[in-house]
């Protein structure tokens, strides 16, 4: 009998809002996305339960990313 399992831990990201704050990367002020992050346990690719807290840091528009 042969059996597959797929499992892992993947990150699940939530926009949760938006601000405007100083972006150091593009030296102007930008509309940042905050973001929260949570990773997950998954079994064949469906997600049972998180694994860790939730993270939340803002992302630019421009790709850097300030906590």
């Amino acid at each position: 009998m042969c059996f597959f399992a797929i499992i892992g831990v993947v990150p699940k990201e939530r926009v949760v809002g938006h601000e405007t704050s100083y972006c150091p990367l593009c030296g102007r002020e930008t509309i940042h996305e905050i973001v929260e992050v949570r990773h997950w346990f998954t079994l064949f690719l469906v997600p049972l339960f998180p694994v860790s807290g939730t993270q939340t840091y803002s992302r630019c528009g421009c790709g850097l990313i300030t906590t």
